[in-house]
């Protein structure tokens, strides 16, 4: 059994009985083992479809696995595009099970800007990387909760191909007082994709 997941999206220009999974760069964990140009069936609670599956690598800054579909195999088996699903693969029976995954979680490493708080810097930064593995939006806003009962208003946050080669995220002194994070020390971040809420563990990883 193969399992991993994807960010689903629907591509109209896709051919109704083709799927096409990109592995992100770089191509790591246990989907590079699925077949390319063969038949598998994709399967998505009781719905089913038989398709040919297509697998790429990702070139330049493309750091999360991605299924592409076409608008009529998302209808037939509802899926909706730019949310996150688990996969399992059966290689016995060549079926894929997609399930549904809205969140990700990692352990990254803070970083305190330390910039005045009128700076007009998003309040959080990322890189492609970090955004990737949790599944956080380009662009997007997110509310900040702790596990402590601290919650804040919707932040937009910021993306930096500048922090690509690091697992950090940074954020302005003023939230890092009130969330209780210390420069340097590594945390664990969990994004819902439905929710929009990012959940920080105040509790630094040894």
């Amino acid at each position: 059994m193969i399992k991993g997941a994807v960010d689903l999206f629907v591509f109209p220009q896709w051919t109704e009985d083709t799927m096409s999974l990109t592995l992100g760069n770089p191509a790591t964990g246990p989907l590079v083992a699925l077949p390319d140009r063969s038949s598998i069936t994709l399967q998505h609670g009781n719905l089913k479809r038989t398709l040919q599956i297509e697998v790429e690598r990702a070139t330049g800054e493309y750091f999360y696995h991605s299924l592409g579909i076409s608008p009529i195999i998302a209808k037939q088996l509802k899926l909706k595009s730019g949310y996150r699903y688990a996969l399992e693969y059966d290689e016995i029976q060549r079926l894929i099970k997609i399930k549904r995954t809205p969140s990700s979680r990692g352990v990254f490493t803070f970083r305190e800007r330390l910039l005045k708080t009128k700076s007009k810097m998003k309040p959080i930064i990322f890189g492609y990387s970090v955004a990737g593995e949790l599944g956080l939006p380009e662009g997007g806003n997110v509310v900040l909760q702790s596990q402590k009962g601290m919650v804040s208003p919707r932040l937009k946050i910021g993306i930096s191909p500048a922090l690509d080669d690091d697992e950090v995220f940074i954020m302005s002194g003023e939230w890092a007082r009130r969330f209780g994070l210390v420069h340097g020390q590594r945390y664990v971040l969990e994004y819902n994709q439905i929710t929009k809420m990012l959940n920080i563990n105040p509790n630094p990883i040894r």
